[in-house]
């Protein structure tokens, strides 16, 4: 089994969770904004996946991101029932 990576996030038992936090949001950000100008430059969301499915047709990158986005959501609802099956309380 590899070793674990230490990061700058685990070296420090000083450090605050506001600013772990922001440490973990700016280098997502910064991925997403690389992930994105990428994509933007290899042919934007109607480029076409290179793996097919079964029936040989290729979805396009704005299909696949809308189904991370729905997939998302729809585990989230899961999350919030189990959540209110055990403390009772529901959203807003």
């Amino acid at each position: 089994m590899p070793a674990l990576r230490s990061t700058s996030l685990c070296r420090s038992a000083t450090a605050s969770p506001h600013r772990r936090f922001a440490k973990v949001a700016s280098r997502t950000s910064a991925r997403y904004r690389e992930s994105m100008a990428f994509a933007r430059a290899d042919g934007g969301l109607d480029r076409l996946a290179e793996r097919s499915w079964p029936d040989c047709r290729r979805p396009s990158l704005r299909w696949i991101l809308l189904h991370l986005v729905e997939e998302y959501a729809r585990h989230n609802g899961h999350a919030d029932l189990l959540r209110e099956s055990v403390d009772g309380l529901t959203g807003e």
